[in-house]
């Protein structure tokens, strides 16, 4: 496992949203340009977040209301972050009929293994909820145009 990344931020709220800037030189050693899972401690407390990159070479972590009550946190107050790239795969199973549907296409898989984790979790959930075959296999087929819309 990586060497833990330790700073100290200011808790903000962007909208409905809450969390911390991470430093450009943690940014930079943890992988600048995309998602990066990580987990680690939140004054004191255990999280397993994911880096949501934004300009600059530069993340945000988002903190949920769970890790907030637990660190006793409001906007404004100082947070220290331990944090280190999560070894473990949070990506949940994709199903054969749906990888198949994705393999007729040239890139779409990878098109979409390149969503963020949320987003493919969203698709995910919606495809299993179809009760009937025919809804199933429309939600797929909509799901793979909308993987190779995102082009």
């Amino acid at each position: 496992m990586a060497a833990p990344h330790s700073f100290s931020a200011t808790l903000a709220q962007w909208g409905r949203i809450y969390g911390i800037e991470v430093p450009t030189d943690v940014s930079v050693a943890l992988g600048i340009g995309g998602h990066v899972p990580v987990v680690g401690r939140v004054n004191g407390e255990a999280v397993s977040a994911t880096l949501t990159p934004i300009a600059g070479a530069r993340h945000r972590m988002l903190l949920n209301a769970d890790v907030r009550s637990a660190a006793r946190l409001r906007v404004g107050n100082q947070v220290d972050v331990v944090i280190s790239p999560d070894p473990s795969n949070r990506a949940p199973p994709v199903p054969d009929d749906l990888a198949e549907a994705l393999d007729i296409l040239t890139s779409a898989r990878q098109r979409f293994d390149n969503w963020p984790l949320s987003h493919r979790r969203e698709v995910l959930l919606w495809i299993a909820e179809a009760v009937k075959p025919e809804t199933r296999a429309r939600r797929i087929a909509r799901a793979v145009a909308r993987v190779m819309e995102d082009a």
